[in-house]
Formats: C-alpha cells, sequence, structure tokens
C-alpha cells in the first residue's frame, strides 16, 4: 500500500488536452539528458460495480460518498499513469501522474475559472532536489499528495474498495506548493508554504503553512504527525481553518498490516451562521494476510462534524452537528502478484437522519455493497 509521508487537483477536461503526447514528450525531454536515467513508467487500471442497498431504486446516490456517489452502477474507477525519474548525481528527481475515469470527477482541486473537473485529472506532477550531505535535504515543488490519513487517490492502494470518512471530511487530497524536508536515519520533517486544502491557485493571496514529522522503524511502528495552517475563504485571510493528523502503521501483529488515524480541525466563523466550526475523527483499518492470495480489509470510522462544515449534512431534526461512523467488510483475492478482485459490505450509521431509504424517506443507516477489479502495471 502507498504510505504518505513515507514516500488542487486541477481537473482538466479531457478535450483540453493531449495527456498520452504530454507524457511522451516530458519523457523525451529528460531521456535526452544524458545524466538522467531513462523514466520510469508504472501504473494501474481499477473498474468497479457498487449498489445501495437502502435505495436501490433509479438515480440513486451514496449519501456523504465521495468517489462511488453513484449508486447502482458500473464505473472505470481510474487508468492510473505514473512517469517518474531521479539522478543520483544532481539529487533532482520528478513525478508527474494523470488519472482517467470516474476518480478523475471527484478530485477537489479545481479552481472556477477551470470550469467543472472532467475525466482527466493531473494528479500530481512535481519536482525535487535533494542536497547537503548525503543529500539529507530536499527541496519540493509543485502538486502533490497530503500526508494527512491512511487512504490515497489511488483506490487500490487502500485496504477497502470506497474511500472512508476522514478521507472524503477530514482531510485535504493534494497541495500545491513548496516545502522543505530534511531526513535522517528514522526521522524525517518536512515545512512548507501551499495553496491550502485542494487549491491549484490560491484563493486569498496569503498560503497556508504545513509540517510534518515522521518516524520509521520499518515494521514495528511507522508514524507521520502532520498539521495545515492557514485562511481557506476566497477573499478572506482573517478566518483561519487548522488540522492536526496523526496516522500510523505496525506491523507488529503476525498476518496483519494494522493502519490507525486520529484528526481534529477547526475553522473560525465557518457555519452559516458566522460560528466557528470543528471536527473530530478516528479510525482503525486493519488489512489482514491469510495467506499470498487471500487477505480480508476491515474499516471502523467514527467523525463528528460540529456546525456541519465538512459534510454538508441535512439532519432531519434541524440539528446542527451530526456524528457518523463507518464500518467496511472487504474480502480480497490477489489473482497475481499485480491483480486483485474484492468485494465489500459498507454500513453507514449516523446520529440524525441524514440518509435516504428507497421509500425517499430520511433514515439514519445506510448500507451499501461493491466489488472491484485492479490491475497494476
Amino acid at each position: 500500500m502507498k504510505i504518505k509521508g513515507l514516500p488542487n487537483h486541477a481537473g482538466v477536461r479531457i478535450g483540453a488536452f493531449k495527456p498520452a503526447a504530454i507524457l511522451g514528450a516530458v519523457a523525451a525531454c529528460f531521456a535526452a539528458v544524458p545524466s538522467h536515467a531513462a523514466p520510469s513508467i508504472s501504473g494501474s487500471v481499477e473498474a468497479s460495480y457498487n449498489r445501495n442497498l437502502s435505495s436501490p431504486g433509479d438515480n440513486a446516490t451514496n449519501t456523504l460518498h465521495a468517489y462511488d456517489s453513484k449508486a447502482n452502477t458500473f464505473t472505470l474507477n481510474n487508468a492510473h499513469l505514473v512517469m517518474s525519474g531521479s539522478d543520483s548525481a544532481t539529487g533532482l528527481g520528478y513525478d508527474v501522474e494523470t488519472d482517467f475515469g470516474s476518480d478523475a470527477m471527484a478530485n477537489k482541486s479545481v479552481d472556477p475559472s477551470q470550469g467543472s473537473s472532467g475525466i482527466f485529472d493531473l494528479q500530481e506532477a512535481y519536482i525535487t532536489w535533494g542536497f547537503g550531505p548525503a543529500h539529507a535535504f530536499g527541496l519540493k515543488a509543485g502538486k502533490y499528495a497530503t500526508y494527512q490519513g491512511i487512504e490515497v487517490i489511488e483506490g487500490g492502494a487502500n485496504p477497502t474498495v470506497t474511500r472512508g470518512l476522514l478521507y472524503t471530511f477530514a482531510e485535504p487530497i493534494t497541495h500545491t506548493g513548496l516545502e522543505l524536508s530534511y531526513a535522517n536515519g528514522p526521522f524525517d520533517v518536512h515545512v512548507g508554504a501551499i495553496n491550502g486544502w485542494d487549491r491549484l491557485m490560491e484563493n486569498n493571496d496569503v498560503p497556508s503553512y504545513l509540517a510534518k514529522v515522521g518516524f520509521n522503524m520499518g515494521d514495528p511502528l511507522a508514524l507521520t504527525v502532520s498539521t495545515i495552517i492557514g485562511p481557506e475563504k476566497d477573499a478572506n485571510t482573517d478566518d483561519m481553518r487548522m488540522s492536526f493528523d496523526a496516522t500510523a502503521l505496525t506491523k507488529s501483529i503476525p498476518m496483519v498490516d494494522l493502519w490507525l488515524q486520529a484528526n481534529y480541525g477547526k475553522e473560525d466563523k465557518a457555519s452559516a451562521t458566522g460560528a466557528d466550526a470543528n471536527w473530530f475523527g478516528f479510525g482503525v483499518q486493519p488489512l489482514i494476510h491469510f495467506n499470498n492470495w487471500f487477505g480480508l480489509g476491515l474499516r471502523y470510522e467514527f467523525l463528528d462534524d460540529d456546525k456541519l462544515t465538512r459534510t454538508k449534512a441535512t439532519p432531519d431534526d434541524g440539528k446542527v452537528d451530526v456524528s457518523l461512523q463507518n464500518v467496511s467488510v472487504a474480502p480480497t483475492i490477489w489473482l497475481t502478484k499485480t491483480a486483485m478482485v474484492r468485494a465489500e459490505y459498507r454500513l453507514d450509521m449516523a446520529s440524525s437522519k441524514v440518509f435516504v431509504d428507497s421509500d425517499n424517506k430520511a433514515t439514519d443507516m445506510q448500507n451499501e455493497v461493491s466489488a472491484d477489479f485492479v490491475l497494476s502495471f
């Protein structure tokens, strides 16, 4: 699984670019420079089907879901392509990642001037420079994935088929900006200035700031602690949003990859009435490997959204706070080292009636089943 931090979606309509030509041109440029190795090309393809058991009719929606909001449908989630390379002599490197499919439509770093997000997304595009003794210091500039959270943009790298509550509501997906890092043994530290949460372009002339500390001891424990603070509203530099996230992975239990996450955030004057808002959530996601071809992904999450600023939920009782829970069970079969099929049963629960049943009546539960096929190359 891709690990954030141990390693602004630019939603562009597909007619605007010829992505293959762009990637080919960039690759040719780097390959023509003798000091650079040939670019490394990799990627994956994911396709899925989901069905909302609580609302099985036509035009049904998986309420409070992002990447699978449309219910009862087959989906080409993502044709994901990665081109990367580095030069050990100069310390320079680059990474370009693109997405084609429904996942790209859910990606969030779209500015009003760009129009709506299409089925093509430039997920990440950044350059890196390692310098100093043993290249312990580093610079990164461009658009890149956040350090917060367990789950990542590439669906096949997650323990379950669907994305959870914390990924969807409590954390950003990408950043665009500049950061400085330092690594020494198991420790790494990053500080940077960014355009904010999922912003390709700055919206208020003042950047947000991020800081991240990582501690990686391998199988016993890998821990990432990060924070982001800055103004996120359009043309408003006074009201701050802050998020704090701690994510850990341990493989100390035999056959189990155990992921843990806790997230807290707040934003000034974020509610419809101008009141301050805050949220808190935590998640547990074990991936159990029974053997080299069968596994079981599990997820439990809790999220409390005070003032409803993160979920935009509409409780039928008029309350301005909602607590959400999610339980997922996802058996996984690895057909080969690069191909897998998964199924998932997901139960969403809420403290108020924010979901809709088959009779179009408000309810506090939602059931969904889904399955996907993922091929990596």
